[in-house]
């Protein structure tokens, strides 16, 4: 329809690297389970001890042999299904992985614009595997909260460490009411209170145990880390700042509390002057904040304490096993998409500024039901997509034919290092103005809608409210991530962009709350939102790739009818996926696809089902077996 505009449809998929992937993400779960090792033998004893560190052995010894077969899989002449019977292959590494790209192209070769998607099979596809429900409700039971007697010293400092809080902020307003009236003997009464109150904090913070433990929790971050450690505690994410040292704390703490003693012994005779708030009330809040500084500190190093020991029990083993796979399948996703998203943004100034100042920004497209076992993989990708947003990402130049991403930090602090050839960070370096070296946050969102018409009106209200949760949980993620960096973007001086992604979001959020399923309408507000904030683009499905093969080739023909104008859209729909249809005959096809469907070139759809698909999500009829 438009003899000026050429559509050139192009994928990859390496089996190779993606299971290389997985042994390094395998080596660093190894790793990390025994520096825990360590230091919960170094640091507990008892029955629960002796339980967490048998508990981790047998998780080392499992996870070794994850990564035993994966090594094979990689060898020269080995081919995928020689491991079928072995139980290992797939918990690691997406069953179908590849990159979904078109070049949108003037007949004069002019480029205009890269269309980049990575449709991958969701994580823990096969599900089959496991007796329990999805990590969702995993981490809902309440059973899995309930932890045995840990520690009853550290559990009663704990609850004063906590009780200290409120004590602190209750005896400063009261100071405050009081310095405000100039009422001296309150001051002095409540002054009082405050030094006491202040002492013991620190007397109890200084002890050896708690110390040691804020410590401890340093050297897991290692010794070149200056960031706080995000820990995953029940149904939150629980941040310790291991960079407040408690003998810097206490020495600035009683310093300040000195300069406030003199500063009331000098004022004591002059009870009516306006000074009283002015040399007092502020350090007394100073005071308080870096006070709390100090509580939050503790009380977050001994909430990780009993964390670690209640993650290394028998029950919590296999959540973590779950989630140790469902994360190792989805940070494969998310370096494909890293890689991708350099490739299609190489010299776009407002993709790298924002990388340095916000983070990377990951769209994730998922076409799962909550019938059946689908319900079980949107569970898992709702909870891996949460833990992804405490990972970090950093761009590093090195030889990439011989180096591949590396994986530093803890489990729930995770640093990815991602290798690019010279030449490239050569012209990145230049376009982010030399300020590479940055480590770049991972901000993942995520959207749900099934494609199968029938399945939204069996849903329960808790399904429905379920689904509603997870795309809202992102939408809000995403408003707060725009206004807490609202002085960046501004900086931009690019006022329509900022309004689009404003309206963008309200209006997805809007559709949300009226609790329907229309992907049809949903996904292309959900892409058009990240075009504007040039985000990396990945769609999972749960029956290989087929339902994201047919969601992403409906975005990309109403991105390219409305953005190119260009007609007769089912012609051209019809096209794209029959052209996808390539990929599903490449020797990494799935070893689940029959021999007679990839022999015929066709999706794993007969006619009589793709009858329940929403019709614009249906392939041509030649398409299906």
């Amino acid at each position: 329809s438009n003899e000026q505009l050429k559509v050139l449809h192009e994928s990859c998929f390496r089996l190779s690297n993606t299971s290389e992937i997985a042994i390094c993400f395998l080596q660093f779960l190894l790793k990390d389970d025994i520096s825990v090792s360590t230091i919960i033998g170094k640091l507990s004893g008892g029955e629960a001890s002796s339980i967490a560190v048998d508990t981790l052995k047998h998780r080392i010894d499992v996870n070794r042999q994850h990564k035993k077969c994966l090594e094979e899989l990689v060898k020269p002449f080995r081919r995928s299904h020689s491991l079928k019977g072995s139980g290992y292959q797939t918990l690691y590494t997406p069953s179908h992985i590849f990159t979904y790209r078109v070049k949108i192209m003037e007949s004069c070769r002019e480029l205009y614009e890269i269309y980049d998607k990575v449709i991958m099979s969701t994580p823990t596809k096969r599900t089959d595997r496991y007796n329990e429900p999805g990590l969702y409700s995993m981490f809902c039971n309440e059973s899995l909260k309930t932890s045995f007697n840990v520690s009853k010293s550290l559990t009663i400092t704990k609850d004063k460490l906590i009780m200290f809080q409120a004590e602190v902020h209750g005896t400063i307003e009261l100071l405050a009411k009081a310095l405000a009236n100039s009422s001296l003997d309150q001051v002095a009464r409540y002054f009082s209170s405050f030094e006491a109150l202040i002492l013991n904090i620190m007397d109890i913070c200084s002890k050896s145990q708690v110390a040691d433990l804020v410590l401890d929790l340093a050297k897991v971050l290692g010794p070149d880390s200056d960031s706080p450690l995000y820990v995953w505690i029940n149904d939150d994410i629980v941040i310790i700042d291991t960079t407040w040292s408690v003998a810097s704390a206490k020495r600035d703490i009683l310093n300040q509390l000195d300069d406030l003693v003199a500063n009331y012994t000098r004022l004591m005779n002059d009870y009516s002057s306006d000074l009283w708030v002015q040399l007092l009330f502020i350090p007394c809040h100073k005071l308080e904040r870096n006070t709390n500084s100090l509580l939050v500190s503790c009380i977050s190093a001994i909430e990780y304490r009993i964390h670690m020991l209640q993650n290394t029990t028998t029950t919590m083993n296999r959540l973590v096993m779950r989630l140790d796979a469902v994360m190792s399948q989805l940070v494969t996703g998310l370096i494909t998409c890293l890689y991708s998203s350099i490739y299609t943004y190489m010299d776009d100034v407002f993709f790298w500024l924002q990388m340095l100042n916000v983070g990377f920004i990951c769209q994730l497209e998922s076409v799962l039901s909550c019938n059946g076992l689908q319900r079980s993989m949107l569970e898992d990708t709702f909870i891996a997509v949460e833990v992804l947003r405490s990972y970090r990402v950093e761009i590093v130049c090195k030889d990439t034919v011989t180096c591949g991403p590396t994986f530093t930090g803890s489990r729930h602090n995770l640093l990815i290092t991602v290798p690019v050839p010279p030449n490239i960070y050569a012209l990145i370096l230049d376009i982010s103005q030399g300020q590479l070296n940055r480590k770049i946050q991972v901000v993942p969102l995520l959207c749900n809608q099934t494609i199968w018409k029938g399945d939204y009106e069996k849903y329960s209200s808790t399904e429905v409210e379920f689904v509603r949760t997870i795309n809202t949980k992102s939408m809000d993620y995403i408003q707060k991530i725009v206004t807490r960096n609202h002085i960046f973007y501004q900086s931009l001086d690019d006022p329509e962009r900022i309004a689009q992604i404003t309206a963008c979001i309200s209006c997805l959020l809007s559709l949300y709350s009226e609790h329907i399923n229309a992907p049809q309408i949903i996904f292309p507000k959900f892409q058009a939102l990240g075009k504007l904030l040039c985000a990396g683009q990945i769609c999972m499905s749960g029956n290989g790739i087929d339902d994201g093969v047919m969601a992403t080739t409906l975005n990309l023909t109403q991105h390219l009818v409305t953005n190119y104008h260009l007609e007769h859209e089912q012609v051209l729909l019809d096209c794209l996926r029959q052209g996808s249809l390539l990929d599903r005959c490449s020797p990494a096809a799935s070893s689940s696809t029959s021999s007679q469907q990839l022999s015929n070139n066709l999706f794993s759809y007969n006619v009589d089902i793709t009858a329940n698909l929403y019709p614009e999500y249906k392939p041509p009829v030649t398409t299906c077996y």
